[in-house]
């Protein structure tokens, strides 16, 4: 019974986390990770070829392909990779702190956070978690919040294996995708991916998900 009640505490923490009802702004980094990554309540309201995740409200996803997405916030983008290919050859990757940056934590040895600063005094936020990634430009007081947005993102992805190994033997994904770094760190001015605005990212033939839930 007690394991019980704590695992509704931790499901209700997690649900105002991510609706906005906590202040991020007064949690520490440890707390929103702790907090976050622990809790085994799924939700789900996007789906692409291949995986399907959360995105906290007032994010949208704007353009996506089948590994890339621009998520847009009021203020900030979201540039989230899915490695559809290491979850296929289920590849582990060994990640270490790195102590010369702004922040740096491993994520449940699963993955890592960094937040460096920039020449302009803006910060960069690389979240890796879950066989994917996001990174994202934001001013110092919304660190957190970019940080439990990300973390939310990632950490409630959740893969179809046989989708994704249809779109290996049919050659649709390889290991050629190249990571592309979508911020210049020792830039003042942000170094944006080259993003087709005439594509849309619908897709007549993406796959249906019945049980999505709608906005």
């Amino acid at each position: 019974m007690h394991n019980r009640f704590k695992k509704i505490i931790v499901v209700l923490v997690l649900l105002l986390l991510v609706t906005g009802c906590v202040n991020v702004n007064n949690s520490s980094v440890d707390e929103i990770i702790n907090v976050t990554l622990n809790s085994k309540y799924k939700l789900f309201n996007q789906v692409n070829r291949g995986y399907k995740y959360y995105l906290p409200r007032e994010m949208e996803s704007s353009i996506k392909d089948d590994c890339n997405e621009i998520i847009k916030s009021k203020y900030y983008d979201y540039y989230l990779y899915v490695d559809l290919v290491s979850y296929y050859n289920n590849i582990e990757e060994n990640y270490q702190v790195d102590n010369s940056i702004y922040i740096s934590k491993l994520l449940n040895d699963k993955g890592i956070l960094n937040v460096s600063k920039m020449a302009n005094g803006d910060y960069v936020l690389q979240v890796v978690y879950n066989y994917s990634k996001i990174e994202v430009k934001v001013k110092y007081e919304d660190i957190n919040e970019a940080i439990s947005n990300s973390l939310v993102i990632l950490s409630s992805i959740q893969y179809n294996r046989d989708v994704i190994s249809k779109l290996v033997e049919d050659n649709q994904i390889s290991g050629s995708e190249e990571e592309v770094q979508v911020f210049n760190i020792n830039d003042s001015n942000s170094d944006y991916l080259e993003v087709d605005d005439t594509y849309t990212g619908e897709d007549s033939e993406a796959e249906y998900d019945p049980d999505v839930i709608n906005k």
